[in-house]
């Protein structure tokens, strides 16, 4: 499944490409992710998924494979596997950057999703509508003034947020 998303960022080009190739940062601004071990460049943690009436806490790593910082396009390779429930996912995630004006960055992450187990099964459906949400959160949270990835207090929608997803299954 290839789900893109394209948002922008109140923050100049720098700041934004900074924040977003640093897992370390993106990670604990991801909602239901918590990182647990950084070791040169690979991190690994968990990350808790609910779709609809299906929840499943992903344990894996992440690393970012491929960095360009003139053309700020990176890509991120993530994967994990919950135990209990025998599902598995693996995300290839493209970032590119472009200055939108001096103030503002705009956003495309283009993911190729692979899921197996209850995920594939019961939430393919939904998928694009709550990875919609979950960026709209990962937005906001980078948006704060602080690194420490604490939400913001005024929603996407209520500060006008320019946003669009697609999905391809």
């Amino acid at each position: 499944m290839e789900l893109t998303h394209t948002f922008e960022v109140k923050m100049p080009i720098e700041d934004a490409w900074a924040k977003l190739t640093s897992l370390k940062l993106t990670a604990p601004a991801t909602p239901g992710t918590r990182l647990e071990l950084q070791n040169d460049g690979l991190h690994r943690g968990t990350l808790t998924v609910e779709v609809g009436p299906v929840s499943v806490t992903y344990q894996g790593s992440a690393s970012i494979t491929d960095r360009d910082d003139d053309a700020k396009i990176a890509v991120i390779v993530a994967n994990g596997h919950d135990t209990s429930a025998q599902d598995e996912a693996t995300a290839v995630i493209t970032a590119q950057c472009t200055a939108a004006n001096p103030a503002t960055t705009k956003v495309e992450l283009v993911t190729e999703l692979t899921l197996t187990g209850l995920m594939d099964r019961f939430a393919s459906g939904v998928l694009a509508d709550a990875s919609t949400k979950l960026i709209e959160q990962l937005v906001e949270n980078l948006e704060c003034d602080d690194d420490n990835g604490a939400a913001s207090a005024t929603p996407a929608a209520a500060r006008g947020r320019q946003y669009s997803r697609s999905a391809r299954a």
